[in-house]
């Protein structure tokens, strides 16, 4: 039985964990507010085939990006980047990374080491991107302006993981969303489905389930009926 742990990391509201099994069930209820001793506690009780993190495991090593967050961009996915600048590293914006480092750590005295790439993710953890998960999981990128409401942004990603045979009922946050994401990335590659990943060993892989699109970057949503009128128009009038 493939059983897999998401992480979501937060700051300020700690960490969101959701465990899935093998087939894509709730195995406990979302958990919020954890710590990583919380993590640490809970993946020794579970003892879990993968564990997928929402975070970079350390900070970068060269520049002002990591090799990983710039093929994630190629792919189509923006992300955050990670620097390698001690100075920049004091901005209150990145203190969700110290927060992901705590939950890699607390992984590490669980038993699972950081996953520095290759084709074997078991008994690892994993750095995931959950909207990079939801897209290789849609096969497309969602629609334009989802990402900028959290309540379109949740939609969304559930819309996916419901597709993906998960229960969503009991996924009430967009935190829970995106760890359940996580959970489920964690699954596949415990099981042993299709997955890749980007990046490089000394400053950090993110795993996407799937395969990498063809074309080499993901295409966009379809348009919906409306917006093929208004293009259309605006294509008439030149």
């Amino acid at each position: 039985m493939a059983l897999g742990v998401g992480v979501d990391v937060s700051v300020r509201r700690g960490l969101d964990v959701v465990v899935l099994d093998e087939r894509r069930r709730l195995v406990e209820a979302p958990l919020a507010r954890q710590t990583p001793d919380d993590l640490d506690a809970l993946l020794l009780r579970l003892r879990p085939d993968a564990v997928a993190i929402d975070s970079p495991p350390a900070w970068g090593v060269r520049g002002t990006s990591r090799r990983a967050e710039r093929e994630l961009i190629a792919l189509g996915l923006p992300c955050f980047r990670t620097p390698s600048d001690p100075a920049l590293r004091e901005h209150p914006f990145y203190g969700w990374m110290f927060a992901g480092h705590a939950a890699f750590a607390a992984a590490g005295r669980a038993g699972y080491p950081c996953f520095t790439g290759g084709r074997e993710g078991r008994g690892a953890a994993l750095e995931v991107f959950p909207h990079g998960a939801a897209v290789a999981l849609a096969g497309r990128r969602p629609p334009p302006k989802t990402a900028r409401r959290p309540a379109t942004k949740r939609s969304w990603r559930a819309a996916v993981l419901e597709a993906c045979a998960v229960e969503v009922a009991p996924l009430r946050t967009l935190d829970a969303v995106d760890a359940a994401l996580a959970a489920l990335v964690a699954v596949i590659v415990a099981e042993g489905g299709e997955w890749f990943s980007v990046g490089e060993p000394d400053e950090g892989c993110v795993v996407l389930p799937g395969s990498p699109p063809a074309t080499g970057r993901y295409p966009p949503a379809p348009l919906t009926a409306t917006a093929r009128v208004v293009y259309g128009e605006r294509a008439a009038r030149g």
